[in-house]
């Protein structure tokens, strides 16, 4: 039943997530949007900026995917606002990447008697 659903939907212009993945790589400056979005961004600043704020939080990789925080501060979401440009969230302290970062803590050994 989903994969009948999933051709329908293909079949009447649709895109899956593969497509959705491989147009928006292609996408040069964030601007363009992949075939047939076009009528649901119409090339405006408001679009420019739906669609840049979209594409950074559909990231494929989690960590570079904005906060909430950054998202908010979109010039989509909140016109006007002087916001540095959207970057990749930062590292949470339980990653694994902030656990290669930390400093080692001493390890002490005691041994028990029998």
């Amino acid at each position: 039943a989903v994969r009948d659903r999933v051709v329908s939907a293909r079949k009447h212009g649709a895109h899956g997530i593969d497509e959705w993945r491989a147009a928006a790589l292609a996408a040069e400056g964030g601007a363009e949007v992949p075939a047939g979005w076009g009528q649901l961004f119409d090339g405006g600043d408001e679009s420019r900026h739906a669609w840049r704020l979209l594409r950074h939080l559909l990231a494929h990789e989690p960590t570079e995917r904005p906060g909430a925080a950054e998202a908010l501060q979109s010039e989509f979401v909140n016109p006007g606002c002087t916001a540095p440009p959207l970057a990749p969230a930062a590292v949470r302290p339980w990653s694994l990447e902030a656990l290669q970062r930390a400093e080692p803590e001493e390890c002490h050994i005691v041994e028990e008697a029998e």
